[in-house]
């Protein structure tokens, strides 16, 4: 649990960074930070010091994981922008990769959609 809450405390910690990097290097930086931001901001709000009922249920990560996909591919962009054309070629791998993943992902969750429309499918083979 330590080791968990240290990995977040770097995170945050690399999300201030980035912003004060940002102003100084690389302006893009600025949209990694908010990605961070907008993580921590907005699971904030699903998970205070209040308790509540239903503690583990996965919608409470929809809203703040757009902040993890956007500091993602800032921050694979700016990669990109730093290599620049020494590594032409890598920049045209990734950005095919990318969107192989997205298509993959968003395949397999129609696919896994279809099982909640069958009562016995969802439940298993009984």
């Amino acid at each position: 649990m330590f080791l968990s809450f240290l990995l977040l405390l770097f995170v945050f910690c690399l999300g201030i960074y980035f912003f004060y990097t940002s102003r100084i290097t690389h302006h893009a930086l600025r949209l990694t930070a908010f990605g961070i931001f907008w993580f921590f901001i907005t699971l904030f709000v699903e998970s205070s010091v209040i308790p509540i009922v239903d503690v583990i249920y996965e919608h409470r990560l929809y809203l703040p994981s757009i902040g993890v996909f956007i500091a993602i591919v800032a921050f694979t962009f700016i990669i990109l922008d730093k290599l620049g054309n020494k590594e032409l070629q890598l920049g045209k791998t990734i950005i095919p990769a990318l969107i192989l993943i997205i298509i993959v992902l968003s395949v397999a969750t129609y696919a896994r959609n279809t099982i909640w429309q069958d009562r016995i499918r969802f439940m298993g083979k009984l």
